[in-house]
């Protein structure tokens, strides 16, 4: 897949790849990625297999693009403050998406069929430059910033799964937030 800064492209392309990754994510949300084909995308973006091969040398090439967007469009959505709020705020972001988008997130943070996403997603978005405050300059950084993805994704999918949770997403991100970054919950 050629990258095309989005800004500079034709519309009809812009038009033609937003109806593939359309129809790749309400797939996502249907079925495994492995089960997703060029035919079947083609025929729910409403376009033929030529057309998608003009665009993408492959499947992975479409994933990689829809990566791309997920991830910009929730980094958009940061602040850059880094202090303890601003952390906790960033937190709060990245639960409230993966609330608002969870017919499509889900399946594709827990395809172990396609575990790529899921790797990529946690580091791109959490090492971001506001959530530095949880790794600093360590030398171990991306082993650090790996420990604290798979902490900050887990207490979302337990604070997920807690039928008689006492906190909102809110508080759930504050409480994370105290817990990434000073080692404890109050």
């Amino acid at each position: 897949m050629i990258k095309t800064d989005e800004n500079t492209m034709d519309p009809r392309v812009k038009r033609t790849r937003n109806a593939m990754r359309g129809a790749f994510l309400k797939m996502c949300a249907e079925m495994p990625y492995d089960h997703i084909n060029v035919s079947d995308l083609a025929r729910v973006a409403g376009i033929n297999r030529k057309t998608f091969y003009l665009h993408y040398s492959e499947m992975n090439d479409l994933m990689d693009d829809v990566e791309d967007h997920i991830i910009t469009e929730i980094r958009g959505q940061f602040s850059n403050d880094t202090t303890d709020t601003g952390v906790a705020g960033n937190i709060y972001v990245l639960y409230r998406y993966l609330q608002d988008h969870s017919d499509v997130m889900q399946p594709l943070l827990n395809d172990y069929t396609y575990d790529h996403f899921a790797r990529r997603f946690m580091h791109d978005v959490l090492t971001s430059d506001c959530f530095r405050p949880l790794y600093g300059t360590n030398p171990a950084r991306a082993a650090i910033a790996e420990g604290y993805c798979t902490s900050i994704f887990s207490i979302y999918e337990a604070w997920k799964k807690s039928p008689d949770t006492k906190l909102d997403l809110k508080g759930v991100a504050d409480q994370c937030a105290r817990m990434v970054l000073h080692g404890g919950i109050k």
